[in-house]
């Protein structure tokens, strides 16, 4: 679909001088009725189809966009009170996934419940999911954000989360923003240490997974 260009007003869509607006169109008929630019366009303080197009162009479209923080939507050219809005929609779709738990029991349920989360970011970040007997989430954490060369996370703040949440199964994670679907070294080292530091896991295997080949957020 293209970006800027939503589907034909449906049957019914009183005729008139002028352009529908994309607020008018949000409002009727739900936002799957618009283009990912008037998607964007509704959040702008000043309504502007072309500069909404301008800043999907410049990011590279919504997923990237969506997978931005305040500072790099800034710096995109969006306001801090268009920035926030952006972020607290984020949040919401975010948050409304946790009404029903999602379950984690093999490497690819991790892949799958975490790509669309970690699509995008242009900094490295680490997180936690904290999973009860049953392998459900029931929290998920960035416990540090970095660079795109890397980012600093100790033991202890992992602990400190598996055991605010009473977390059966503790599964730590972080991307690669530049790319590349198999663990490097610096991944695979610095993993085995931490996990064999913590006590509860002390004498006991860790190991590095990779998420499947071609899809690395």
């Amino acid at each position: 679909m293209d970006q800027t260009k939503s589907a034909p007003p449906p049957a019914g869509w009183p005729c008139g001088p002028g352009p529908i607006s994309a607020a008018d169109l949000l409002a009727a008929y739900g936002p799957e009725h618009l283009a990912d630019a008037e998607l964007l366009e509704v959040l702008l303080e000043e309504p502007s189809l072309v500069r909404a197009a301008g800043l999907l162009e410049a990011c590279g479209g919504l997923g990237n966009l969506l997978g931005m923080g305040p500072a790099d939507l800034v710096s995109l050219g969006l306001t801090s009170a268009e920035a926030a809005r952006v972020g607290v929609m984020i949040e919401v779709q975010r948050r409304r996934t946790r009404v029903h738990r999602a379950r984690v029991c093999a490497p690819g349920m991790a892949w799958a419940y975490l790509l669309p989360r970690t699509a995008g970011l242009t900094e490295e970040r680490f997180g936690i999911l904290c999973l009860n007997a049953r392998g459900e989430v029931i929290a998920d954490r960035i416990l540090g954000m970095g660079t795109p060369l890397g980012l600093v996370v100790t033991p202890r703040e992992v602990m400190r989360e598996a055991l605010r949440y009473g977390a059966t199964t503790v599964l730590a994670w972080h991307n690669h923003p530049a790319g590349g679907a198999e663990p490097i070294r610096e991944d695979i080292i610095p993993t085995k240490a931490r996990a064999s530091s913590l006590p509860w896991n002390r004498g006991s295997k860790s190991s590095a997974a990779s998420w499947p080949p071609g899809n690395s957020p």
